[in-house]
């Protein structure tokens, strides 16, 4: 008799429904982690070694697909104590920015949220662009209004917070946001006491703040500069 040759064929797992859409789902946050959101969803069915249609059959778009990781990667981390204990005016506002930035640093201390919120902010993604919205709106502003209240400047009700105000918060946000992209996507070892660290940051940037406030407000309410005008002989 002739020798055959017998080809092995891989069979797929059987899995639950809710197993198989876990299992896609996570896969693509790996994936969309590591190639951002431009990876098209047939290189995805083919490192989760499925079919795109087997994909489709739980995610009928790959915009459905970006949604639910979006989802999961950065709306299921949210914490509304958060915002709850930043209130707390019964505590100093130094005491609550630790407590707070402690927690929220270790929430997003992770590989996929780094690199899915930078690749997905960096190319105008929507994904990208509601979450730098979300943390503004839900961290960012807090913080700024709380400021105003440690050092007893007015109120919202009677002046929104401005720009510049927003941009003394991200003066401290940001160096949570560098020092893990500097782990996530440089691959440089930050810390291995990111507790102690978080304390310095936040130490170092509450002693300058009641000054900085200060001349945020005094430069807002100056008088604008005239234009030069020009003497005629």
């Amino acid at each position: 008799m002739p020798n055959t040759i017998r080809v092995k064929r891989k069979v797929r797992r059987r899995l639950a429904p809710e197993q198989r859409e876990q299992e896609i789902l996570s896969g693509a946050i790996e994936y969309f982690a590591k190639f951002g959101f431009e990876g098209q969803i047939r290189n995805l069915a083919k490192q989760l070694e499925v079919s795109q249609g087997l994909i489709y059959r739980y995610f009928p778009s790959k915009e459905a697909l970006i949604d639910r990781v979006y989802q999961v990667v950065f709306l299921n981390r949210w914490n509304d104590e958060w915002d709850k204990k930043l209130r707390d005016r019964s505590r100093p506002l130094h005491e609550r920015l630790t407590w707070l930035y402690k927690s929220y640093f270790s929430t997003v201390d992770s590989y996929d949220v780094i690199r899915i919120s930078l690749s997905s902010a960096m190319r105008g993604e929507k994904i990208g662009i509601n979450y730098l919205e979300f943390v503004r709106l839900g961290l960012i502003i807090p913080i700024a209004e709380e400021m105003r209240a440690e050092f007893n400047f007015s109120s919202t009700e009677d002046r929104p917070i401005s720009i510049l105000e927003e941009q003394i918060v991200y003066s401290l946000h940001a160096i949570f946001l560098y020092s893990l992209t500097r782990k996530y996507v440089y691959g440089f070892n930050i810390s291995s006491e990111p507790k102690f660290l978080i304390e310095v940051f936040v130490d170092s940037f509450f002693s300058s703040l009641e000054n900085s406030m200060n001349r945020v407000f005094e430069h807002e309410n100056a008088p604008p500069e005239q234009p030069l005008t020009s003497q005629s002989d």
